[in-house]
């Protein structure tokens, strides 16, 4: 079947951006349907295959270094490898399960407004997220055969003392959402993310009583959710690797080019745009 234009998508569709900003209050996580055209997937296709390369050879043929860092109060060691031509990296999440930014400064479609300012998605944002913010793009990897990610928020601490969260979720207001765009349809089959809905609003301590779910997600479709949610990508036992872009939106104070456990994220940012 083919794909409706996502340009009649964008307008006046009143109940729809009313439902979705209900879903990312009350679970914290919306699909929002046929955002992208075959034309505009076809062409971040391309682009992915050439971050694929690359990472491919630094994981593959390079020597990873160390990453130890805390999530919700617990140790978390993974690794990473650094992208030297371009000071950027490749972070270990789960065996068989990568993230990266390279190459999204060159790449034609992964440039593109299209993609890290889709009309569709932004409005929906700027509703949940007033104010000035900015955006930045990746790609996560899973590996045919790859295991479960480690459950995380996608915000860093941002107190000290506050190991279970209970002022991030209580006393700050929205200031990260995360639009997921695969390439391919997400299935139980090819592990499509799990999400604690409701955990956007609550502290770790109450993560046994949340309710977690996944979503089959149609190519063509994104998944918008609150970064303070907390979350994991499920192992992938298809055939089939399960590549996933992604544009994180945030307020400007955020550095989102920060990764606890790797001091190479403390270098100079490199951040697509401002979004009024």
């Amino acid at each position: 079947m083919h794909r409706r234009s996502p340009k009649s998508l964008c307008g006046g569709l009143t109940a729809a951006v009313s439902q979705h900003l209900k879903d990312l209050e009350m679970k914290g996580v919306t699909i929002i349907p046929d955002v992208f055209s075959d034309k505009q997937l076809d062409a971040l296709r391309k682009d992915h295959d050439k971050i694929a390369d690359i990472v491919a050879d630094l994981t593959q043929n390079h020597q990873p270094k160390k990453r130890v860092y805390e999530e919700d109060g617990k140790e978390v060691r993974s690794n990473y490898w650094v992208h030297e031509p371009s000071g950027r990296y490749v972070l270990e999440c789960g065996v068989g399960r990568h993230d990266t930014d390279i190459y999204f400064d060159r790449g034609e479609a992964l440039r593109a407004s299209y993609f890290h300012s889709n009309p569709c998605v932004v409005d929906i944002v700027n509703r949940a997220m007033k104010g000035p913010k900015v955006a930045r793009p990746g790609l996560v990897f899973s590996s045919s055969g790859s295991s479960d990610q480690y459950w995380h928020r996608d915000v860093d601490k941002l107190f000290e003392n506050d190991p279970d969260r209970v002022k991030l979720v209580s006393e700050m207001s929205d200031f990260y959402f995360t639009c997921l765009i695969p390439l391919i349809d997400l299935t139980n089959a090819n592990g499509t993310t799990e999400f604690m809905l409701g955990t956007h609003r609550r502290p770790a301590s109450s993560y046994a009583s949340a309710k977690c779910a996944q979503f089959n997600v149609k190519c063509g479709s994104a998944v918008l959710f609150n970064g303070k949610i907390n979350h994991r990508g499920k192992g992938n036992p298809s055939k089939s690797d399960r590549p996933v872009l992604y544009v994180v939106y945030s307020k400007p104070w955020y550095n989102d080019y920060y990764r606890a456990g790797v001091p190479e994220s403390t270098e100079k940012l490199h951040l697509v745009k401002g979004l009024d």
